[in-house]
């Protein structure tokens, strides 16, 4: 039997895997704009008021590929005494 942190690491790793599956099917299917890090991250505005959001892929290479973005991100305080 495996041990209750053996199964979280594992649970945590195969989320990972999943994700990462998911954003490399979302690049096949559609056209993806990549830059050098830095030029992406110049270009970005980080505390956008009108609640826009943006999803970036970035390779060990340093290229960022924009995957996803869109609007009407609102950021959800939880109440006092819950986890965040």
């Amino acid at each position: 039997m495996m041990p209750p942190l053996g199964r979280a690491a594992l649970g945590a790793t195969l989320a990972l895997i999943l994700f990462a599956l998911t954003a490399a099917a979302a690049l096949a299917q559609q056209t993806v704009t990549c830059a050098p890090q830095d030029q992406v991250i110049d270009q970005l505005v980080f505390a956008a008021e009108a609640g826009t959001w943006t999803i970036l892929l970035v390779t060990p290479e340093g290229m960022a590929c924009l995957l996803a973005s869109g609007t009407d991100f609102e950021a959800v305080i939880p109440p006092a005494g819950e986890p965040a």
